[in-house]
């Protein structure tokens, strides 16, 4: 009788089915649904990590180039300083005319000044000027019709070497062009060209607005520039000078050799030493104003930065959260695996396998949902394409990285899982 009550337990163990042994010990209580829900989770978290750190990875290499882009003037030790003047006190074009030539006079006598000229555009303002500009060769074909709209401003002898812009052909701007003398006007390289393409544009004429009045004759060709918004192209421009046309709006261009302690209240002393009336000038330094002008791109980058940086947070947060309870959840079966003869290593690789696939699901939607909104971050973007090698192929890396190490910590602890207590683990 106790040898056939021995027997019977021993022979029916013979007959267990060891593979659903396993399944069973790793199911424990937990419902199927509830794994998929987490991992749904931490896809979503994974995709939406990857979604927001392309975001902000094609915005810091706007930003980057944005910063980096030539402008084709300098920034550097230059100051500018926006002196609009009442037109009750001065309502004649040659009292404006003498206003700014003698305060830049003054100014330009300051010791360490390179150069003073003033503009019509106060650089990195957002605003500009356009109008009609004509060859005179197309004129007289079409009489009425203007050839292309350009950028047009009116400076002073002078503004160019303040401002940096590289005079290409002919010269600037002098005192013999006054109001009585031929109407002159200087061109941009990219005027030039659209104008007379393969030609010397220099002794050409051209009509600015309207084509019934007496054509201007082009004297100097100089540099393309970006002065009033750092991210649009360079736009074809026409300089006119305040010799021949007064603007009551000017801003003053002051460049020097290198930092000038004071150079508001020297440059305020010259304006009121002029016209005590004037309200007090704003001295500006030319690069702080550039500055100004990248920051809302650059408040941008820094924002999807962040919310990137927080993603990938919860996404390692959420990766390591799921495999931990995942190594919880089945000690028991991973203690009768490490006493059945498993090494180490394969625990390790079958939990850290299984993070990475959740990461690299993750990975695949975030990156396709990165493409399919690359038509809305287009328009946003300075020379820097949706499809920027580097920030597409560094991101995945990021994510691949992370999710390792996410991985590696719980199956790590699964390792060091004792048989014998896993055994006695409800």
């Amino acid at each position: 009788m106790c040898i056939r009550d021995s027997l019977a337990p021993a022979l029916g163990a013979t007959r267990l089915d060891l593979h659903s042994t396993l399944k069973r010990a790793g199911r424990g209580n937990a419902a199927a649904g509830s794994h998929r829900l987490r991992e749904l989770l931490v896809i979503g978290q994974v995709a939406l990590a990857m979604l927001l750190l392309i975001g902000g990875g094609l915005m810091i290499r706007s930003v980057v180039r944005l910063n980096q882009a030539d402008i084709g003037m300098t920034t550097q030790h230059v100051w500018s300083v926006p002196l609009p003047l009442p037109r009750s006190r001065y309502p004649e074009e040659w009292q404006v005319a003498r206003f700014y030539n003698v305060v830049a006079a003054r100014i330009a006598e300051l010791p360490g000044i390179v150069a003073v000229g003033a503009t019509s555009v106060e650089p990195f303002s957002g605003m500009n000027l356009v109008n009609d500009v004509t060859s005179e060769e197309l004129a007289a074909e079409h009489p009425s019709a203007g050839y292309l709209q350009a950028v047009w401003r009116v400076v002073s002898p002078g503004y160019f070497e303040a401002s940096g812009v590289p005079l290409l052909l002919g010269r600037d701007f002098g005192e013999d062009d006054q109001f009585d003398r031929v109407p002159v006007a200087i061109v941009s390289r990219s005027l030039a060209e659209r104008l007379w393409p393969g030609q010397d544009a220099v002794g050409k004429r051209l009509y600015w607005g309207g084509t019934d009045g007496t054509p201007r004759t082009i004297v100097g060709v100089v540099g393309d520039l970006s002065d009033v918004a750092v991210e649009r192209e360079r736009a074809p421009t026409l300089f006119l000078t305040t010799r021949q046309l007064a603007w009551p709006g000017m801003s003053l261009i002051v460049r020097a050799e290198r930092d000038i302690p004071g150079i508001a209240g020297l440059v305020r002393q010259a304006v009121w030493a002029e016209d005590a009336g004037l309200p007090v000038p704003v001295v500006r330094p030319l690069a702080e104003s550039r500055a100004q002008a990248t920051a809302t791109p650059r408040l941008g980058a820094t924002i999807l930065a962040v919310f990137g940086a927080a993603a990938l947070v919860l996404a390692l947060v959420g990766l390591y959260g799921v495999l931990s309870y995942a190594v919880v959840e089945r000690t028991r079966e991973i203690g009768i695996r490490m006493a059945l003869g498993a090494r180490p290593g394969t625990v390790l690789g079958w939990l850290v396998g299984r993070g990475m696939r959740l990461a690299a699901i993750g990975i695949v939607v975030g990156l396709a949902a990165a493409l399919a909104l690359t038509p809305l971050v287009r328009d946003l973007l300075f020379r820097t394409t949706p499809t920027d090698a580097l920030v597409l192929g560094a991101v995945p890396v990021i994510l691949v990285a992370v999710a390792a190490v996410a991985a590696f910590v719980p199956g790590w602890r699964a390792t060091r899982i004792d048989p014998a207590t896993a055994f006695r683990a409800e």
